[in-house]
């Protein structure tokens, strides 16, 4: 595999989840502990007002599935028949794959608890970390844009494989500011950070969400390093510069993006 060379940015901004964490984080580590120590979070912190407060919307979104689907005991009923018919309403909904707000947000908070509690934690890529100190002492800003919520990824990358990635890591963002694969979501978050499309990097595993930086101006890097996931791409997809480690990405002194630049050799396409 050969090196690819790009103008040094000032800013980086990239995806989470396949850029920086590895695949496979939400199916194989997240879903499974919430499956396995539902009961002990809902007892150790059934007087937080957090988890109340998401159990509260649980229970309205239950009733909403009308005579389909498990039910949340009411407020009143005792603790333990609470508990219970919680556990069994997430465990039905995580199987079923729902969606709703109470529920995610349950999850979330179920996730806080692992972290802390020193029961997770989150696998990064090996060559994340070296990388980013280098940026860092290259005085490259580092962002983080994740489809899920800023709160839950500054929780997740400061208990990594690899330490506190936040100590590198000068800010993140999420959907809030957009879907990322619209074009108006990095022309916002370049705006925010005051940098033009030309000094600012996007790195990131999604060639949807590349595309949309590109129309905004940014310079882009697929990192893709899976076989599986190249093959995938259209023959216009594989034509986007590409790396499958950080370590094949190499910076000029001179800062800037540029078009031009960031084309991958031929050997880093294969």
């Amino acid at each position: 595999m050969g090196q690819l060379k790009l103008q040094k940015p000032k800013v980086i901004i990239m995806d989470v989840i396949g850029t920086a964490v590895k695949l496979g984080f939400i199916e194989k580590i997240l879903i499974p502990y919430v499956k396995s120590d539902i009961k002990e979070y809902l007892t150790e912190k059934w007087t937080d007002k957090n988890l109340k407060k998401n159990i509260e919307r649980m229970r309205k979104e239950s009733e909403k599935d009308g005579e389909s689907g498990a039910k949340i005991a009411a407020a009143n009923a005792p603790e333990a028949e609470q508990q219970e018919s919680v556990a069994t309403y997430v465990l039905a909904a995580v199987d079923a794959k729902k969606e709703s707000k109470g529920l995610q947000m349950f999850k979330f908070y179920m996730w806080f608890y692992g972290f802390e509690k020193g029961k997770l934690e989150t696998p990064v890529y090996s060559d994340v970390p070296i990388q980013a100190r280098k940026w860092k002492d290259m005085d490259v800003k580092l962002y983080m844009l994740s489809n899920g919520w800023t709160e839950f990824t500054k929780r997740a990358l400061s208990k990594t494989s690899h330490g506190d990635l936040n100590l590198l890591i000068d800010g993140h963002y999420d959907s809030s500011e957009g879907q990322l694969n619209n074009k108006e979501t990095y022309t916002k978050l370049l705006a925010k950070l005051k940098v033009k499309p030309d000094e600012c990097l996007f790195m990131t595993k999604s060639a949807e969400a590349a595309h949309a930086a590109k129309e905004a101006g940014i310079s882009i890097l697929l990192v893709l390093t899976h076989r599986k996931n190249i093959e995938k791409l259209t023959e216009e997809e594989k034509q986007m510069p590409r790396i499958r480690s950080f370590n094949e990405l190499e910076f000029s002194s001179k800062e800037g993006g540029g078009e031009g630049a960031a084309q991958p050799p031929a050997e880093a396409n294969a």
